[in-house]
């Protein structure tokens, strides 16, 4: 038997237990299971225990919850390795359990674990993943990937020069970049809170929600002699960060970058959106309105997702005067083929997408 049997005395405060149902034999039934899972999470565990020899079946969620036993003896909690394929539906799902005691069916307990639709950076499940960035300006972007779609490595050039050049190592509970920005995850593969290092911090800030439910905050990136953060808000959008396959769109950007040798571009907008969904594709097409120099590699990468919007822009009204337009023409899976990007001068980028694979 794979997963780990400890006895059952002294672990009756195991979180998120469920009580058994017309227990006449006094036997004691424990059940819970990874609550939530976003569709590029690879597995979970369940844990179970009775005091009677038990047995489990699925009432739903068979085809895409895999647990590694559906048995167990007596007076042992079982800590059970269960696999989850990939959401690919782009809907929510739930995965239901029913466990009893093998020789009196009237001890028995029920407990559920649920999948998003979108993995933990924003996109659907099986949203292609972008290898490739090319800007008529001479910009390109390039990223690689692990085999759950998180970013391992992401490359920023302009005219040749580079401008990021960042490494992403995941453990089951940290991210490192540059083997020196560091923070915990969630089981998002979010950060927790930040990420940091001896010179440089990546965060949220300001955050904030008022009585009229609109919701606000900033994604803020510090580095060495360099600031530069992106101020977000979400009018009456508040019930929609509480559940991670919601829309939601940030009705303005104040978005503020001072350089190190001390010039600086600031910029403050009124957004508009087309129909077009930003969650088609692996990395957020957003990021691109005002050119590669002030794309956040974070926030393309979906790192700091709650500052996604889930539709493309069409338009964004500049409070400074003019506006910027963005055009995007798809692939026939919905996924962004070329995005073109007209600032406020009439300057036009476009950036095309070439795609490294779709999701397993």
């Amino acid at each position: 038997m794979k997963g780990l049997k400890i006895l059952l005395a002294g672990v009756l405060a195991a979180p998120m237990l469920t009580a058994c149902v017309d227990d006449k034999s006094g036997s004691f039934p424990v059940g819970t299971c990874t609550r939530e899972a976003y569709a590029n999470t690879p597995r979970g565990v369940i844990y179970i225990g009775c005091t009677n020899d038990w047995r489990m079946t699925m009432l739903s969620g068979s085809d895409w919850c895999k647990p590694q036993t559906m048995e167990g003896k007596s007076n042992l909690i079982y800590t059970i390795p269960v696999e989850y394929a990939v959401n690919k539906t782009h809907e929510g799902r739930t995965a239901s359990f029913h466990a009893e005691a093998t020789d009196n069916s009237d001890v028995k307990w029920e407990f559920v674990t649920y999948q998003y639709a979108t993995r933990g950076d924003g996109s659907y499940g099986d949203a292609p993943l972008v290898g490739t960035i090319d800007g008529s300006d001479g910009s390109q972007i390039e990223i690689s990937y692990d085999n759950i779609c998180r970013p391992t490595k992401l490359v920023m050039t302009k005219d040749g020069t580079t401008l990021r050049n960042m490494t992403f190592a995941w453990t089951d509970s940290t991210l490192t970049i540059n083997n020196s920005l560091t923070g915990n995850i969630t089981n998002a593969y979010q950060p927790a809170d930040k990420l940091m290092s001896e010179t440089d911090t990546v965060l949220y800030t300001n955050i904030g929600t008022d009585y009229q439910k609109n919701v606000y905050f900033n994604v803020e990136d510090h580095r060495r002699g360099e600031y530069s953060g992106q101020g977000l808000y979400f009018a009456r959008q508040a019930g929609n960060f509480n559940y991670p396959d919601n829309d939601r769109q940030a009705d303005s950007l104040r978005y503020y970058h001072r350089y190190a040798d001390g010039s600086e571009f600031q910029e403050a907008v009124g957004v508009k959106y087309s129909d077009s969904d930003n969650r088609m594709q692996s990395v957020d097409v957003n990021q691109l309105l005002f050119g590669i120099r002030e794309c956040s590699p974070y926030q393309l990468v979906g790192l700091f997702r709650r500052g996604r919007s889930t539709k493309i822009m069409s338009e964004a009204t500049s409070a400074l005067g003019g506006s910027y337009k963005v055009e995007a023409q798809l692939n026939s899976d919905k996924s962004v083929r070329q995005l073109t990007v007209t600032d406020k001068q009439g300057g036009k980028v476009t950036y095309t997408f070439s795609y490294v694979a779709a999701a397993n």
